[in-house]
């Protein structure tokens, strides 16, 4: 597609809170995610991102370029940040698009550390998922292992696991009673240098959501989560 040549296509986003923006091209800190506009240039064409300005582009194509940059990213969320909300109803480029309706990739990363335990906020903006028009798009819950490092070795993995597999089990198996056909989950170490699921790809532990939800919980029971100070999780 043209716009192909002007907006990178899958091309990694960081949906963070403000201030915290990642650039993944130039490896520091950039604008915050929500707020993309930026001003006009004195001389936009030496500008390659000239795209961004739709008294450039005229308000059509502009909308049209904007759309085709929300199709084709790759979305990355921390759940605890509770931004999707945000994110499907807001558009950053003010263009009158809900992103809800025009994006395809997504990966959403669990962070298991004592600190960032689940709360009712987290757990419903996960709910939003379900917003998503497009029953195709590629949801992805990724199993941040990052910090189980500072824990003390990756053999913390085999305590968390199952912990993380009960919190990512509602939503995957509601996902796809509704109908979305690209869930997946992965577990893995994350860094903005070693993207993940798309580039140097850590295990997929999809397979795990084979069982019939009932089975799952059979299996898996009933996941209670204790203080780091108790080192212990019990299921």
């Amino acid at each position: 597609m043209v716009y192909d040549q002007i907006v990178t296509p899958h091309k990694q986003h960081y949906v963070l809170k403000a201030h915290e923006t990642f650039n993944d091209e130039t490896g520091k800190l950039g604008h915050p995610f929500f707020d993309a506009r930026l001003p006009m240039p004195e001389d936009p064409g030496m500008r390659n991102d000239v795209w961004k300005f739709v008294e450039y582009t005229g308000e059509v194509v502009g909308k049209e370029i904007a759309e085709h940059w929300y199709r084709t990213g790759l979305f990355n969320f921390d759940a605890e940040d509770c931004l999707l909300q945000k994110f499907f109803t807001k558009d950053v480029w003010h263009r009158g698009i809900v992103p809800a309706d025009v994006v395809h990739h997504l990966r959403i990363a669990l962070n298991p550390m004592p600190y960032i335990a689940p709360t009712d906020s987290m757990e419903a903006d996960l709910e939003n998922l379900s917003a998503i028009s497009n029953k195709n798009s590629a949801i992805i819950f990724q199993m941040d292992k990052e910090n189980y490092y500072k824990l003390g070795g990756s053999g913390i993995l085999c305590w968390y696991l199952p912990y993380l597999l009960a919190l990512v089990a509602p939503y995957v198996y509601r996902l796809r009673d509704e109908g979305f056909s690209g869930i997946q989950v992965y577990q893995g170490m994350v860094t903005h240098k070693k993207h993940c699921p798309w580039i140097g790809c850590p295990p997929d532990i999809t397979y795990l959501f084979e069982l019939n939800q009932e089975e799952f919980r059979t299996a898996f029971g009933r996941v209670s989560y204790r203080k780091a100070d108790e080192s212990e999780v019990m299921y």
